[in-house]
């Protein structure tokens, strides 16, 4: 898991992946702390993805601090559901957290279903 970035996933974001991707989660918020990929905050789904976007998505943006946010969607392959990679990168936050995120955004978490990946800063 994450093998291309050289920093390791814990242990509780394994665990909790593993249940998003049987449909538990609508979206997880990771981010790197004490050199670990961690969970930040997670929502259940309720609804259709498309309802839930903007409930689930920007309360999640912290205008200082970076953020990867996966964001499950209704289709499945044959992996399972298909997610929405977002790399959050606020031009506000403090040059040496930035950096810290910086290019480590290829994490796949042992999926390859993203349909789409994208970058977003404020």
């Amino acid at each position: 898991m994450c093998h291309q970035t050289g920093i390791p996933v814990s242990k509780e974001l394994k665990d909790i992946f593993a249940r998003a991707r049987n449909g538990e989660f609508c979206v997880l918020k990771i981010v790197i702390e004490n050199e670990q990929l961690k969970v930040g905050a997670s929502r259940e789904s309720v609804s259709r993805w498309d309802q839930e976007y903007d409930l689930c998505i920007l309360p999640l943006l912290e205008e200082q601090q970076p953020a990867y946010i996966l964001y499950r969607l209704d289709t499945m392959n044959v992996q399972g559901f298909q997610w929405l990679f977002i790399a959050w990168s606020p031009d506000l936050s403090p040059v040496r957290i930035w950096l810290s995120y910086k290019d480590k955004g290829k994490c796949d978490l042992n999926i390859t279903s993203f349909a789409r990946k994208g970058f977003g800063t404020k």
